[in-house]
């Protein structure tokens, strides 16, 4: 996928579906997340028994869906490209109101002859926004 769109249509698609795009379709074989508390080294296998454990956490939450709701991208090169997103989450709590929350996500992504890969990425953290909204403790 040398397609900004199509790569990240793929993304969103591996969100809803995880079994079906294997994550070293879609990362570097290392690659960097940044968070509040800081950036580190991941490799896809360890970002796939991180995600395994936040979507059980998210669906008993009641997160019914992840889309994307926006995208800009930015060549910064030939081999890479930087893309600003907004990920719309929708959740259904159990015994209470639905709701959305909207979130930002930068990724840089390596233009590869495999592909575009994600070399490093910061999304929102949905984590927090949840603890404030007292979903989580």
């Amino acid at each position: 996928m040398q397609n900004v769109q199509e790569f990240l249509s793929a993304f969103e698609h591996r969100t809803e579906s995880p079994n079906e795009i294997p994550y070293a379709m879609l990362y570097a074989p290392t690659f960097m997340v940044a968070s509040a508390d800081g950036v580190r080294a991941v490799t896809p296998e360890q970002l796939a028994a991180v995600a395994s454990k936040r979507k059980v956490l998210f669906e008993q939450l009641g997160r019914r869906s992840t889309t994307l709701a926006s995208v800009e991208e930015r060549n910064i090169d030939a081999h890479y490209v930087m893309t600003t997103t907004e990920w719309r989450w929708h959740f259904e709590p159990e015994g209470g109101a639905a709701f959305d929350i909207t979130l930002p996500a930068t990724h840089i992504l390596h233009r590869s002859p495999e592909g575009l890969r994600i070399v490093f990425y910061r999304s929102g953290d949905v984590v927090q926004v949840l603890k404030e909204r007292g979903l989580i403790s």
